[in-house]
C-alpha cells in the first residue's frame, strides 16, 4: 500500500468554532485520504515508465544465414524513463512478405519493447535472404586429348550450392576446328548507327538509351565446322561511353535459310540488308546462359543472362 502524505491547513477561524465538529471533520477527512491513497496511488503514478525502441536498419543476408544472429541482423535500441524500475521484455516476431524458393526470401521482423503492466512500443525491419553468389563446380577436371569424338566421356553434372533450390546446369561442347574468324565493326546505314539493341535497361538505371556500338577493335565471331560459333567483343552506349559491357555470344545449331526458314523461323533486319543477302545467311541459335552480357565501367557487377 503507498501513502501519499499531505498536511492540510485552515486559515479561517471560523473553521474552529465548535471544536467537537472541527475535530470530527479533521478526523474524516484525514481517513478518506488514506483511503484513497491506499486504493488508488501507486510507484507507476508517482514515475510514470515510458519506453521507445528503434528498430536495426534494413539488412541484406546471403542465403543459409542465421536469422537469430543478431551479430548479423542488428539489434534494437531501447530507451526507458530513467526513474522507471519495472521489468522491460523485448520481443521480435517475423512474417514472411515474399518468397521465391528459398534462395531469395524477404520478412518484416517486428520488434516489441513492453514495460510490465505498463505501456509498449514497435518497430518494423526489414530482412532480405538473397543467393548472390554462383553455385561451385566440384572438382573441374582437366584438359584431356582424344583421339575421337566417341572417346570423350560424359560430363558429370557436379556443383554446390548454398540454397536448397534445384541448380540447372547447362553443358555446351562446340566440336570441332574453326573454319572462319572475322572482326566485327558498327553497322553503319539508315537510321542510328548501332550494334545492340537492349531494351529496357535505361528504366533500370544500366543505361543513358537503348542504343549500343562495338568498341573498336574488340569485336571478333569464331564459326566451327559442327555449326557453332562465338562472338565476343566490348559495347558502349551511344550516349554514355562509360556504360560497357563485354559480350560473350554462344551459338549453336548453325543452319542455312532453307532449312531454318522450314522451321518456320525469319530473320530480322533493321538496316535492309537482307533482301539480296539472306539466302546467304547462317543461323543460329544462342545457347542458353553461356549467352551473356557482363556489365564493366559504370555497369560493374551487373550481369544479363540470354536466351533463344
Amino acid at each position: 500500500m503507498s501513502r501519499l502524505l499531505r498536511s492540510l491547513e485552515f486559515t479561517d477561524a471560523s473553521c474552529w468554532r465548535n471544536t467537537a465538529f472541527s475535530s470530527l471533520k479533521a478526523i474524516t477527512i484525514a481517513i478518506l485520504f488514506v483511503l484513497w491513497g491506499a486504493g488508488s496511488v501507486s510507484a507507476q503514478d508517482e514515475f510514470p515508465c515510458e519506453v521507445s525502441i528503434t528498430c536495426p536498419a534494413e539488412v541484406n543476408l546471403e542465403c543459409g544465414a542465421n536469422l537469430e544472429n543478431f551479430d548479423l541482423t542488428g539489434y534494437p535500441t531501447v530507451d526507458v524513463s530513467a526513474s522507471c524500475t519495472a521489468q522491460l521484455n523485448i520481443t521480435h516476431s517475423d512474417e514472411v512478405v515474399f518468397s521465391s524458393g528459398t534462395c531469395f526470401v524477404s520478412i518484416v521482423r517486428t520488434w516489441t519493447a513492453s514495460i510490465v503492466g505498463g505501456p509498449s512500443d514497435m518497430c518494423t525491419q526489414v530482412i532480405t535472404v538473397a543467393d548472390t553468389e554462383g553455385p561451385v563446380f566440384l572438382d573441374v577436371p582437366a584438359d584431356a586429348t582424344y583421339q575421337c569424338i566417341e572417346d570423350v566421356p560424359q560430363a558429370e553434372e557436379l556443383a554446390t550450392v548454398d540454397c536448397d533450390d534445384l541448380i540447372e546446369i547447362n553443358i555446351f561442347e562446340p566440336n570441332g576446328v574453326d573454319t572462319l574468324d572475322c572482326t566485327l565493326s558498327t553497322p553503319v546505314g539508315p537510321g542510328p548507327d548501332w550494334a545492340v539493341w537492349l531494351n529496357g535497361l535505361a528504366s533500370l538505371g544500366l543505361a543513358a538509351n537503348d542504343y549500343y556500338t562495338w568498341v573498336p577493335g574488340t569485336a571478333t565471331m569464331v564459326y566451327n565446322i559442327d555449326g557453332t560459333a562465338y562472338l565476343t567483343g566490348d559495347i558502349k552506349n551511344m550516349s554514355n561511353a562509360s556504360q560497357t559491357w563485354t559480350v560473350h555470344f554462344w551459338m549453336q545449331n548453325g543452319k542455312n535459310w532453307t532449312d531454318w526458314s522450314a522451321m518456320g523461323r525469319s530473320y530480322k533486319d533493321d538496316l535492309g540488308f537482307g533482301a539480296a543477302n539472306y539466302p546467304n545467311w547462317t543461323y543460329y541459335e544462342l545457347v542458353p546462359v553461356f549467352s551473356h552480357f557482363v556489365g564493366t565501367g559504370a555497369n560493374a557487377g551487373s550481369s544479363l543472362y540470354l536466351s533463344h
